[in-house]
Formats: C-alpha cells, sequence, structure tokens
C-alpha cells in the first residue's frame, strides 16, 4: 500500500469529527453509494434481495420485512379508477425515508424477486417521502387491475436525525388486496 492509498484513510480516521461534518456525511454517503454497488446483480441463495428501482437492479435487505417498525395498511380506495391509498406510520425510533414504492401482483410462477410476487410498478413515492418517529401519511398507488396484490415499500433510517444520514434497506410489505 502506497503513500497515496493511505492518506485518505487517514483523513477518514482522524480527519472527520465534530469539527467536520460534511465531510462525515460525504464519507457515509461513499460507503452506503459502495456497497449498494456491491449488491449483486441476481439473487443469491440464502440471501434476501430484491429488485427495486431497475430490471438489473438488486437490493440486499437489512432486515427481513415482518420486523421492521414502518407500518403499512390499506387506507381506502372510493373507486376503480381512483388510486388506491395506503397509510404508512413511522414507528422506528428515528425518521426514516421511502424512497421505493413497488405493487405486485400474485404470480403464476417463481415471480419478479423468486418470492411468488411480479412486480407491475416500480418508482420513487410520490408526496411524503420522509417520516419523522410516529408521523403518519398516505401513499397513492394505482390499482394493478388484478388480484391478489400488494404494495412493498422500501426505505431507510437517519440514525442520528439530521436529516442527512439515512442508510440500511429495510421493507414494509402492505396485506394482500383481494379486490
Amino acid at each position: 500500500m502506497n503513500s497515496m492509498t493511505i492518506a485518505p484513510l487517514l483523513v477518514l480516521a482522524f480527519g472527520l469529527g465534530r469539527d467536520c461534518p460534511a465531510a462525515e456525511i460525504d464519507a457515509r454517503s461513499e460507503v452506503t453509494k459502495t456497497v449498494r454497488n456491491d449488491v449483486p446483480t441476481k439473487p443469491t441463495a440464502g440471501t434476501y434481495h430484491v429488485r427495486a428501482g431497475g430490471a438489473h437492479n438488486y437490493v440486499a435487505l437489512t432486515n427481513a420485512p415482518a420486523s421492521n417498525r414502518v407500518a403499512i395498511s390499506f387506507g381506502y380506495q372510493r373507486a376503480s379508477a381512483d388510486p388506491a391509498v395506503f397509510r404508512i406510520a413511522n414507528r422506528e425510533a428515528h425518521k426514516v425515508l421511502v424512497w421505493n414504492v413497488r405493487v405486485q401482483v400474485k404470480s403464476r410462477a417463481g415471480g419478479t424477486d423468486g418470492q411468488g410476487w411480479d412486480t407491475v410498478y416500480d418508482d420513487y413515492p410520490v408526496g411524503i417521502a420522509r417520516y419523522e418517529t410516529g408521523q403518519k401519511g398516505e401513499l397513492s398507488v394505482s390499482h394493478p387491475g388484478t388480484t391478489p396484490w400488494r404494495v412493498c415499500v422500501l426505505y431507510s433510517i437517519d440514525w442520528t436525525d439530521s436529516g442527512k444520514t439515512f442508510s440500511g434497506n429495510y421493507e414494509v410489505i402492505s396485506q394482500e388486496r383481494k379486490e
């Protein structure tokens, strides 16, 4: 390892502190980007990945969906032409950032992720994306035109509550809708 390689590591190890919060945020962002870019392009046995954010983008999840503290439930749908509304509640101890919403329909085969569901919509959320601890909100999605179906949300947690250090990939899945 030459001095050009060691110098940035020393700056990261000793130069980041309370005097330089912007550098710390940039360093964490780079680590997060690196981790996300290192996710395999295909799911591997024994790991839980979901395809989100594009046809060839697989995201490794930090926890199993049932263990996460953000809750999602069906709110209402006035008419078949109206979007379906889901309620989201942040029960995490920190702020969260919702960064992906997927609408899925039951698959006849293995499904998009090998979990028995086909993703028919995959995009950024429309409306509120950041939720304070205890905050509730609504998320609207179009009915996929077939049943059963569900909504999956990916979010990250801001462990410092600064609004700038979101990390991790957490998923919450709604109950199946049969209408």
